[in-house]
């Protein structure tokens, strides 16, 4: 996790008019004892069903790597950041940013939002949409969100 000084000096100078720099951490796994219930279910119901129809270890291990893959984002820590670049996410010391310009559409759900580069929202968008955790900042995420877009001029986002 950064520092305030780090990001201050990777920001360079942050405007005076705009709301601080947010940023929390998410790992689904560990904090949402429901993500980590659904992982090790569906990871026992797999080795199980995967042993009783081939009782082969070998189609064991696949099986259960097929389900860690696809439970990939629960299992792996990300930094969020929402700042004036945009929405930030680092996983690894990757950083993938997603500039304010680029959002077309926000999808406010129980958990997070989903962040659309279309305007009009189809069930097969949020399968490329990218999603963003609230974590504890439902409220200040919601906030940045309204700022940020409604400076670049939109007016219903």
């Amino acid at each position: 996790m950064s520092t305030a000084g780090t990001i201050t000096r990777r920001y360079e100078q942050l405007p005076d008019d705009d709301p601080p720099l947010l940023e929390w951490d998410d790992w689904p796994i560990v904090h949402e004892p429901f993500t980590a219930a659904v992982f090790v279910l569906a990871l026992a119901a797999t080795s199980l069903g995967a042993w009783t129809v081939t009782a082969r270890l070998l189609w064991v291990f696949v099986a259960d790597a097929l389900i860690v893959l696809s439970f990939l984002r629960a299992l792996l820590p990300a930094t969020y950041r929402m700042g004036p670049q945009g929405v930030e996410r680092t996983v690894f010391g990757r950083l993938h940013r997603i500039p304010w310009q680029t959002i077309r559409a926000v999808r406010i759900g129980d958990r997070g939002v989903f962040l659309l580069d279309t305007k009009r929202f189809s069930p097969v968008d949020a399968l490329r949409a990218v999603f963003v955790p609230f974590g504890p900042y439902r409220e200040a995420v919601l906030a940045r969100l309204d700022y940020y877009l409604a400076r670049r001029g939109e007016s219903q986002w």
